[in-house]
């Protein structure tokens, strides 16, 4: 178990590293969501609700845009929302229906996009990585939270590997 979180930590350390560390690569190549010319970040416990390129959502696929972190399930909850740099109103989404729980296999939440202290809350099952992602439909928007599968892992240490020797 010690094992697997330290692996997970090093991993989410590496991929947080590669994605602020580099000068070469143009942040905006990896299709940020911007709504209004706003980038749009995760915040919350896992990194203190401080805005950062590492937790900026990225797209997944059409309307669905999300970012990976690594969670502990023994300091869970773990409140969160999605937002722009400025916490602006139509781009600060917090739960828009109390309580704005979920747990691992939730059915998505629908959000309210003018929050003000509406964060939602995840419980992780288990020690691991975890996809937040913010999905849109119609006018309406909703967070869906998941762990990150084995192969993914794989891929995602495959893609640090390639922009680590880039640099």
């Amino acid at each position: 178990m010690k094992k697997n979180i330290m692996f997970l930590s090093s991993l989410c350390a590496s991929l947080l590293v590669a994605c602020q560390s580099s000068n070469d690569l143009d942040m905006t190549a990896f299709n940020n969501l911007s709504i209004d010319g706003k980038t749009i970040y995760l915040v919350g416990e896992m990194n203190d609700y401080k805005i950062s390129q590492a937790y900026a959502l990225k797209k997944e696929e059409d309307n669905r845009f999300c970012v990976v972190t690594a969670l502990r399930s023994d300091l869970a909850p773990y409140r969160f929302k999605f937002t722009d740099e400025n916490w602006s109103n139509g781009t600060n989404f917090g739960f828009k229906n109390p309580p704005g729980t979920m747990y691992e296999g939730s059915a998505m939440q629908a959000l309210n996009a003018n929050s003000r202290f509406e964060d939602m809350r995840f419980y992780p099952e288990k020690d691991g990585m975890y996809s937040f992602c913010l999905i849109k439909s119609n006018d309406s928007y909703y967070a869906q939270v998941s762990a990150v599968d084995k192969k993914e892992l794989a891929y995602l240490a495959h893609y640090i590997a390639l922009v680590n020797n880039n640099d």
